[in-house]
């Protein structure tokens, strides 16, 4: 990986990256885990793909094995917009997804985004090596517009989907700036840039420039 193609890379996102972002401000939506859980299993059934569907139906068929809790209160700096998270138990082939609830619309996005990482782990069994790092977020991102696409095709909260649209756009801006600045540091030390980090940035072009 030479400076030739960091720099190829660098003009890629010039058009995208953004580092002064405003934040979104989500109204407050009273919906309960059933609920959000209905939404769930509505947005899954929605493709017309069987192989999705089967493995949706193996994440969510184990009891107890998605969680939805409170946001605790001790998140901040970097974790300040933590989610959710997707664990997968690589002994008995199980993933468990974990969203902290926002009490917004973006947990429906969160949940369905946790759970497509739980889909994927079934579809192509996998361990988090240097191969796979950083792809893991594709099928998701992915999920994450699908969601959005579906939520605006419904009617639902039409305000709430328009800033919901908003923050992931401004989520790729500053995920683009970002992509920059680590290329740009590799580029001043004049060191090739590691296999990870060339992963890791990418994926995330995969998405930056769509």
């Amino acid at each position: 990986m030479d400076n030739h193609y960091l720099e190829f890379l660098i003009e890629l996102t010039n058009n995208v990256a953004v580092s002064d972002v405003s934040d979104q401000q989500f109204e407050n939506i009273n919906i309960s885990n059933e609920q959000l859980m209905q939404m769930t299993r509505n947005f899954y059934n929605s493709f017309d793909n069987k192989k999705i569907k089967d493995c949706f139906n193996q994440v969510v068929s184990k009891k107890n094995s998605i969680s939805i809790v409170p946001r605790p209160n001790i998140f901040s700096g970097e974790n300040s917009t933590l989610g959710g998270i997707c664990l997968y138990d690589h002994i008995f082939h199980q993933p468990y997804p974990t969203i902290y609830k926002h009490k917004n619309i973006k947990d429906f996005l969160i949940l369905n985004h946790e759970i497509m990482h739980g889909v994927d782990f079934f579809m192509l069994p996998k361990l988090y090596t240097k191969t796979y790092y950083g792809f893991h977020e594709t099928p998701t991102y992915t999920c994450d517009y699908l969601t959005i696409d579906f939520l605006e095709h419904a009617g639902i909260h039409k305000k709430e989907v328009e800033k919901l649209k908003n923050d992931k756009e401004g989520y790729f801006c500053t995920l683009a700036s970002r992509v920059q600045f680590q290329i740009n540091r590799r580029l001043k030390r004049k060191k090739l840039i590691c296999p990870k980090d060339i992963q890791w940035m990418i994926s995330s072009l995969l998405w930056i420039l769509i």
